[in-house]
């Protein structure tokens, strides 16, 4: 939104203008299961596993916080980008 605002200059009023900003910060909690219960993610792997998901967060403008999980289960903690969280109809 674009509108115009006065403020005082040496005693007299200057009309200066101002553009609003939109700012959001979106934090976003995900859970992956492993479908299979067969399948285990294994402790020395987790690291590796952990540094891929969080150049897939990095690639995607998004900025991983916290990546952690047990045997199955892997739990992401991110602020998403503004580009996936406009809130547009696409």
């Amino acid at each position: 939104m674009y509108y115009k605002k006065y403020r005082p200059v040496k005693g007299s009023l200057k009309k200066i203008n101002i553009i609003s900003q939109s700012l959001s910060k979106l934090y976003v909690h995900i859970i992956f299961h492993i479908k299979n219960p067969n399948v285990k993610i294994r402790k020395p792997d987790k690291g590796e596993l952990y540094s891929y998901i969080g150049s897939i967060i990095k690639d995607n403008k998004s900025i991983p916080i916290m990546i952690n999980g047990i045997e199955d289960y892997v739990h992401i903690l991110c602020v998403m980008s503004k580009k996936y969280c406009s809130g547009k109809a696409r």
